[in-house]
């Protein structure tokens, strides 16, 4: 029986906010090992997990502080989550992480012109002039590529287990998640939100959005749609998770295999089984219901993290 370990997108850091107010991205994974092919195996979907059992011991003691601050594991002169610097010889000041060798603390820092885009807008986290984010805002997601759709969203620091500082994405109105985790090296350093749109899978109602991969989330089928931070993603039995950086593609789980590593392996419809939508929309085919040559729908999923009619192809 494989089961699922419900993950937080994990950021590393690669360059925290230096003068201008750019941060450079990358998404990481971590799944637990385990053999897909028989006994309990996890998956790890999409961005992935890290450090299964601890995602939410950020902050210690502060941790279940929602909304009042003092939930971020960076600290110093200010507060990521409130956002309480002072404006500074008539000019608005933002809260943001610096590293110091190994050690990661927060300062206020002068605002820059190139800070525009409002709580939730797409955005370039790569833009060539910094942040382009409103002040207290990051900019997260995956690099534009050449001058591509924007791929990342202006995202608010905020404390995990409450979404209510994440508002919503503009102008889908996509409610937002207090769900990414933002670490450099192994020191963690805030959270922050995503915003996920809806869609079914098997390509039912694909994501709208480029570099997205629909994901299964709980065992009624709620799915939501997941960016892939390091694209291009792994395909089919390629390497993904710890180690390599690299999420699946569309209509795949990342899957531990006995080395500690990850292969990416197909979702699927379980013969036989009702799925919540019209059967007809299914072509068979890999990534649409079915599996590729060679392979069958015959890995089972823990039945208290997926629906009944969704399996695994081996």
């Amino acid at each position: 029986m494989l089961s699922m370990r419900h993950r937080f997108l994990v950021i590393v850091a690669a360059g925290l906010f230096g003068a201008g107010g750019a941060v450079g991205l990358a998404c990481s994974s971590d799944p637990s090992p385990t053999d897909p092919g028989g006994k309990d195996a996890t998956v790890s979907e999409g961005g992935g997990s890290v450090d299964a059992g601890k995602d939410q011991e950020v902050g210690g003691e502060d941790a279940g502080k929602p909304e009042g601050g003092g939930c971020s594991p960076a600290k110093g002169a200010c507060d990521l989550v409130l956002q309480d610097c002072p404006d500074k010889d008539g000019l608005k000041q933002e809260c943001v992480p610096r590293t110091s060798g190994a050690t990661i603390s927060t300062v206020c820092q002068k605002a820059q012109a190139s800070q525009l885009l409002p709580q939730g807008r797409a955005c370039c986290p790569n833009a060539a002039g910094g942040n382009p984010c409103l002040p207290g805002l990051s900019c997260i997601g995956a690099d534009c590529v050449d001058g591509g759709q924007p791929s990342g969203r202006c995202s608010p620091y905020c404390c995990p287990g409450s979404d209510s500082l994440c508002g919503a994405s503009a102008p889908e109105g996509i409610a937002g998640s207090c769900d990414v985790r933002l670490v450099s090296g192994k020191a963690e350093i805030a959270y922050v939100c995503s915003y996920k749109e809806r869609c079914k899978v098997f390509g039912v109602e694909p994501c709208k959005t480029a570099g997205s991969a629909c994901v299964i989330e709980d065992k009624n089928g709620t799915s939501s749609c997941q960016p892939n931070f390091n694209p291009p993603p792994a395909l089919a039995h390629q390497p993904c998770g710890a180690g390599t950086n690299k999420d699946c593609a569309d209509g795949m789980g990342c899957f531990s295999t006995a080395d500690g590593g990850g292969e990416c392996l197909w979702f699927c419809h379980t013969p036989n089984s009702v799925v919540p939508f019209d059967a007809g929309a299914l072509d068979g085919g890999p990534g649409k219901g079915g599996c590729p040559v060679g392979e069958t729908c015959s890995g089972k999923l823990n039945a208290a993290e997926f629906p009944g009619w969704v399996s695994v192809c081996l």
